[in-house]
């Protein structure tokens, strides 16, 4: 997981670690990071396998809503 605050975050943690940059032209590159930009910062991305495990690998985007409604429900379970 990684906390991504702007876009230039994003751009740089997909470049670095997650796309297969040797594979794919610049074009491509820029492509593909259009493709899978969150719709708004700040977010958690979080790389998920596939299920069977054979897959390739994507990503998913987390923003502040969703934790925060996950939050809120957590905490009203009875411990």
């Amino acid at each position: 997981m990684k906390l991504l605050k702007t876009p230039m975050q994003y751009r740089t943690w997909m470049l670095e670690d997650f796309l297969n940059t040797d594979t794919l032209s610049p074009d491509q590159q820029e492509r593909e990071l259009q493709r899978q930009m969150p719709e708004k910062f700040p977010c958690i991305a979080s790389i998920v396998k596939g299920q069977d495990g054979q897959q390739s690998e994507t990503v998913e985007f987390l923003s502040p809503e969703q934790i925060a409604q996950w939050s809120s429900e957590m905490d009203k379970i009875q411990r």
